[in-house]
């Protein structure tokens, strides 16, 4: 199955292939069929850096990204990647898929975050197979937390260091 990207007013959400995590991890531009787009200077970030060898292990034995792996933030505007955002994996066996996203500093305080993760969330509660979105945030990281509590994710747990979010379907 081919997953289109998702246009949201400022952004496109591009879900990455395999060709593109193995460029992104060696440094190399980005491929791409559509448009020329270009990396901003601080993407991608030290958390995408270490994710980007697990998407690349599991893109490698697939044709197409399912949509649960990791996907570009784009501006529209400027065609420029400013962010990933993406699932920890398929649906477990309860439906659930664990969402987790990032942006350039450069980006943040602009509502960009809250618009990705609003156009990723809608697609994923339409795929048939999941039930439950979570989430987990650092404690002290407010400006996140704001992000997901913006995008009706509920509390359901904390401890010293972590809040977990949920939202049903």
């Amino acid at each position: 199955m081919y997953v289109e990207p998702l246009t949201t007013e400022r952004l496109i959400l591009i879900p990455m292939t395999h060709e593109q995590v193995r460029s992104v991890m060696i440094g190399e531009e980005i491929p791409h069929q559509e448009t020329s787009i270009e990396k901003d200077p601080h993407w991608p970030r030290k958390d995408t850096m270490d994710i980007l060898p697990v998407a690349d292990q599991i893109l490698e034995s697939q044709e197409h990204p399912s949509g649960f792996e990791i996907w570009m933030i784009v501006k529209r505007d400027t065609q420029t990647v400013i962010g990933d955002i993406g699932f920890h994996g398929p649906p477990d066996n309860k439906g659930t898929v664990e969402i987790g996203y990032g942006l350039v500093d450069t980006e943040h305080n602009q509502g960009l975050g809250s618009e990705a993760l609003k156009a990723l969330m809608d697609w994923a509660l339409q795929q048939p197979e999941v039930k439950t979105i979570s989430a987990t945030c650092k404690l002290d990281n407010i400006p996140s937390r704001r992000i997901l509590e913006k995008n009706q994710m509920k509390e359901v747990a904390r401890n010293t260091e972590l809040i977990s979010y949920e939202r049903k379907k």
